[in-house]
């Protein structure tokens, strides 16, 4: 015989289960609609972590501006070098962005896909 408990925790799961295929249904759609090259699905769980608003600041700049350095985005975006190079490389780690080799030792950042697309909540 099962308890009220268990039922509500079965309804629970296969309700999570329907939204998790709801999910992946959208992010498939978005995928397969999108005119761009390549796209990259940032974890929800990452998301939180790395997307404040100075990074999606970051973002948008190398989305919508050329770049040429590390040094040349933190004048754009009229921050120190250290913070901007400490923020891109938190998002590095996640994949978020990429390098290309400038001139000398720089490094140009560059969005590692065309379409970011953070895993619905």
């Amino acid at each position: 015989m099962t308890s009220t408990v268990e039922r509500e925790v079965s309804r629970e799961e296969e309700f999570q289960d329907l939204l998790d295929e709801d999910r992946m249904g959208l992010i498939k759609r978005v995928i397969e609609e999108s005119d761009e090259e390549s796209v990259y699905i940032l974890p929800k769980e990452v998301a939180r972590e790395v997307l404040t608003e100075e990074r999606m600041r970051i973002i948008e700049t190398l989305r919508e501006e050329e770049v040429s350095s590390k040094r040349d985005l933190a004048r754009k975006l009229d921050r120190d070098i250290k913070n901007v190079s400490n923020d891109l490389d938190l998002l590095w780690k996640h994949s978020v962005i990429g390098y290309e080799k400038g001139e000398g030792n720089s490094k140009i950042p560059k969005l590692s896909a065309d379409e970011i697309i953070v895993e619905p909540l």
